[in-house]
Formats: structure tokens, sequence, C-alpha cells
């Protein structure tokens, strides 16, 4: 779930660059679907509190809450990857 979610999240950050919002809202709606796979609710608020923004067309508020989702979606990604690195130390390193 999380590649998938690291595969979206670059794709829509590449719309944000182009403010392309038809674009990104597809892709915010596809994330936020990919999102919910990961069961984690602070980081499901933000992808909807970041869709809202898109709906708007908020260009601030959705540089705002993209990087707080990229900041949210490192720490689970880091908290994983300590976790799994604690119950097997012989395996390869987790890539995203």
């Amino acid at each position: 779930y999380l590649k998938n979610v690291t595969i979206l999240t670059k794709d829509l950050e590449n719309k944000l660059l182009n403010k392309d919002f038809e674009s990104m809202e597809k892709s915010v709606h596809k994330l936020k679907g990919a999102v919910g796979n990961i069961k984690d609710r602070n980081i499901y608020e933000l992808v909807e509190k970041l869709e809202d923004s898109v709906k708007n067309k908020n260009y601030e508020k959705v540089i705002n809450q993209f990087s707080k989702f990229e900041n949210e979606l490192g720490n689970l990604k880091n908290n994983i990857k300590r976790f799994l690195d604690t119950q097997n130390t012989h395996k390869a390193p987790l890539k995203w």
C-alpha cells in the first residue's frame, strides 16, 4: 500500500507544479482511496483537507496541505521501517 501511495503522491506533486486543478482532483481522489487502505486516520484526514482545497482551487492551501501530508507520510514510513528493522535484522532494507 505504501508503495502505491508513494507513486500517487509523486503523480500529484507533478500536477501541483503545473497548477492543473482538474487533474489534481482525480489524483487526490485516487490518493485518498489508497491512503484509506493504510488505516491511518490522521493521514486520511489530511488528504480529505487536501481534496477540499483542490476542489476550491485554493493553491496556497493545496500546497500547505500537501506539505503536511508528505511530512506525516514520511513519519509513518519511518515508524514502519523502524518497527520492521527491530523484527528482523537479516532482511534487505525497505525501499519505497
